[in-house]
Formats: C-alpha cells, structure tokens, sequence
C-alpha cells in the first residue's frame, strides 16, 4: 500500500498464531480525498490551531468580528467533521459519498466567504468611524483664518532649515493648532512633503486620540485576514472531495 496515497488506521492484535495470520489490519479511511496533500489540509482544519492559523485568533480579535470568525471556524470544524464521517459511510457507494462531499464543501465556502464579506464590512465601519473621529479633532482645533494662514506660512518658513523637520514636528506635538492646519491645508501651502503630513497626523492619532488609534489598528489587523478567508475558500473543494466521483452520480440512470 502506498502511504502517500492512503491514509489508514491500523489496528494490530497478538495471538499464538503464526505470524501470517497475527496481524488484524483494519483499514479506514479518513477523509474522503486519500492524499497527503488533501490529509494534510483537512488535519490542519481539524484542530483549533489549525483553524486560527487560516481563519485568525478569535480571543485577541476586535470585538465586532470576532462573531464572524467564530461562526467561520465553527462551519470550518463541523464540515470537516463530515468529510471524515462520509469516508466510512457504509450505507452510501464512493459516488454517493463524494456527492454529498460537494455538498459539505459548497456549505463550507459559503460560511467562510460569508464571515470573510462580514469582515470586510467591519473593516469599512472601523475606518469610517476613525476618519471621522480624526475629522472631528482636528477640526474643532483648527485656527481662524488668519492664525492659519500664518501658521502655514511658519511651517514653509522653517521646514526648508536642516533641523526644520523637527521641529515642525515638536510644533505639531505640543500645539493641536499647528497639527490641525498640517492635515486641514494641502500641502502646497506647508510645503511639506506626503510622507511628513501623514507621519504627523498618525503621531497626533496616536497621542491625541489612542482609541481612534486602536481601532485603526484593529482595522489593519483584519484586513490581513481577508486574503487567508479567500485562500481557504479557494481550496476547500479540491481537498474536501473528488469532483470527478461527485459528476458521475448524474449519470444514473432512472427506470
């Protein structure tokens, strides 16, 4: 038997017979696609670990996905779960079994493609939320008229000194005016560069407002899921059963 190509249960009994006829072996088979490639997918899925590697951890995972990353992971268990029964079904043929596979395969990659767009979603819901506590600060600090002008005129003044960086920056820290004209004016008029403008935003974020900053980084965290959501589903039904077993149970005949 070729191990690369099944994977077995053995089940070895001791007796006074001849060795030849001591060995019980009992063969099952595990999954319904005997591979080492698809044993090894469905192994990993099997397991907790497994299931937070592909699907992320559910404990340290912002509190407004993580229902959807349970639910996935749950789908995920369950499905698995049933390949392994439908590889022993005895009431079902091989083409009844894959037949069914499909099934559990189709449900699977809707649950994970599901939690994966409810995710998506919650990224959007974060950011926009962020944004808008960002807009909000800096708008109730921004100067009149003429202190902006004036600040935005220091600013083009001083970042052309060598030290102007920083302190252009020190100026953003210790006055929200300052930061406020940074990310309310283009950057024509500062004469600072994207990059700059950015960093100073993200360090007032940081200071000014640190649970705007968490969910932002929150956000990130999940949208680093989106791709193992995809590539998961993308690889469930090649692993979960045999597309050409499960084709040949149309071809029965009715009489």
């Amino acid at each position: 038997m070729n191990g690369k190509q099944t994977n077995v249960a053995l089940t070895v009994t001791r007796s006074k017979q001849p060795f030849n006829q001591r060995i019980k072996v009992s063969i099952m088979k595990r999954y319904l696609v005997n591979t080492e490639r698809a044993n090894a997918f469905l192994e990993l899925l099997a397991t907790d670990i497994g299931r937070k590697a592909r699907l992320g951890d559910t404990e340290k995972m912002e509190e407004g996905a993580r229902p959807y990353a349970l639910a996935a992971q749950f789908a995920i268990r369950d499905a698995v779960t049933n390949i392994g029964k439908l590889a022993n079904d005895k009431t079902r043929t091989e083409v009844a079994q894959h037949e069914m596979g499909r099934k559990v395969a189709i449900q699977a990659v809707e649950a994970v493609t599901k939690a994966r767009n409810d995710i998506a979603a919650r990224i959007d819901a974060l950011n926009a939320q962020s944004m808008d506590a960002v807009a909000t600060h800096f708008a109730n600090h921004a100067p009149g008229e003429g202190m902006a002008a004036r600040i935005s005129g220091w600013i083009a003044d001083t970042i052309k000194s060598p030290e102007g960086i920083a302190k252009v920056k020190q100026a953003a820290a210790e006055d929200q005016r300052v930061a406020a004209v940074i990310h309310n004016e283009p950057i024509f008029l500062t004469g600072i560069s994207d990059t700059l403008r950015k960093n100073i935003i993200a360090d007032t974020v940081d200071k000014q407002l640190p649970e705007t900053a968490e969910q932002l980084v929150a956000a990130a965290d999940l949208s680093n899921l989106l791709n193992r959501y995809d590539d998961l589903a993308s690889k469930i039904h090649e692993n979960f059963y045999s597309a050409h077993l499960a084709n040949e149970a149309h071809s029965r005949v009715e009489l």
